[in-house]
Formats: C-alpha cells, sequence, structure tokens
C-alpha cells in the first residue's frame, strides 16, 4: 500500500458519493453510509434522529471512510478521516449545507421525485464533522505488489 498525497486524498473526499461513518453507541462502534459533502475543513451530512444521532450527541468522535475501488482492476484508493460531529445550528450554514448536498446528488432526483409525493418530510439534522486526522491509501504501485482491501 502506499500513501496518497494531500491533493489525492482531497479528490478522493470531494468526488466520493458514499462515506462509511462511524460512532461509539454506549459501548459498541455503530458504522452507517451517508451522503455528504464536503465545506472546508469538514464533511458535512443530513441525518434523522435515531442511533446515529443519539451516539453522536453521546460521544462526538466519529471517524469517516470514503473509497473508491475499479471494478475491472480491483485497485483502490481510501481516506479515513477522525473528528468531532456536531450538529450545525446556524439556519445559513444549514441552508448551504443543504443546498450543496442537492447540488452533488441532483442525478439522484429524478428517483427521489418518484417516492418523496407518498413520503412525508421529516425533520433532519445537518451535521458538521470537523475533519482533524485524514490519512489516504491506495492499493500498491505499478512496481510493487497490489494489495486488495483486506490484504486479500
Amino acid at each position: 500500500m502506499e500513501d496518497l498525497t494531500p491533493t489525492e486524498r482531497d479528490w478522493v473526499l470531494a468526488s466520493g458519493r458514499v462515506a462509511h461513518l462511524g460512532v461509539v453507541d454506549g459501548d459498541a462502534p455503530y458504522v452507517t453510509a451517508v451522503s455528504y459533502v464536503i465545506m472546508g475543513d469538514r464533511l458535512v451530512f443530513r441525518s434523522l434522529e435515531g442511533r446515529r444521532m443519539r451516539a453522536i450527541r453521546s460521544n462526538p468522535n466519529v471517524s469517516v471512510l470514503v473509497a473508491e475501488v475499479d471494478g475491472k482492476s480491483g485497485d483502490w484508493r481510501s481516506v479515513s478521516c477522525a473528528g468531532k460531529g456536531e450538529v450545525i445550528t446556524d439556519p445559513i450554514m444549514e441552508g448551504d449545507a443543504i443546498t450543496k448536498l442537492l447540488q452533488k446528488y441532483a442525478s439522484s432526483y429524478d428517483v427521489l421525485l418518484g417516492i418523496s409525493d407518498r413520503m412525508p418530510l421529516q425533520a433532519a439534522y445537518v451535521v458538521a464533522v470537523a475533519l482533524d486526522e485524514v490519512t489516504g491509501r491506495r492499493s500498491g504501485s505499478p512496481l510493487g505488489p497490489k494489495t486488495r482491501p483486506g490484504r486479500l
């Protein structure tokens, strides 16, 4: 495996479609997938009330992983982040985050429009994770042995 450069880490974070968010729920880890955007040095997502939000309120320390895999070669790049999650309460920042999320996932609108009229709107929180620790790795170089996720 090799480290990603800061530019490569930024690209993986900005272009990724799904992040896996790890929280601590009591004394157990809990990981869920989230749609997200990067805003400055924070990863931002929306969440309904539930186990994830209760865990973040109880212990704001979270871990985030964004990965991309080449389906043909199996090569991969991943960025792992650690930081504290906090609910955004400023209405302007919340609006900016929602706008950026809608812009990023605009291609999913046709799916959402088909179900939105059958689903009641629910109150959601906008959560920002300060990206305090960021590391990135990739499978081996063309000159070295390739590794797969889990070191298969």
